[in-house]
């Protein structure tokens, strides 16, 4: 995925989109696993598509390593 800035856009009209890297995406499955119980209830689908797409593209290895690697 690449990363765009949001606040520059070559058309006005052209809806402003943010694509999150792998890198960032990753972070947020373990930030949101390691932060479970307080996350927000607003949060909970967008945890879960996160976890679901970095668990899709892991080796069992690294998922294994991921899913033990929470506080």
């Amino acid at each position: 995925m690449i990363c765009h800035d949001i606040n520059n856009t070559d058309n006005e009209n052209e809806e402003k989109i943010y694509r999150f890297t792998d890198q960032e995406l990753d972070s947020l499955a373990l930030f949101f696993r390691q932060n479970l119980k307080e996350l927000p209830e607003e949060l909970e689908c967008f945890s879960r598509f996160v976890e679901y797409y970095i668990y899709n593209k892991m080796t069992i290895a690294e998922a294994e390593s991921f899913f033990l690697n929470k506080k």
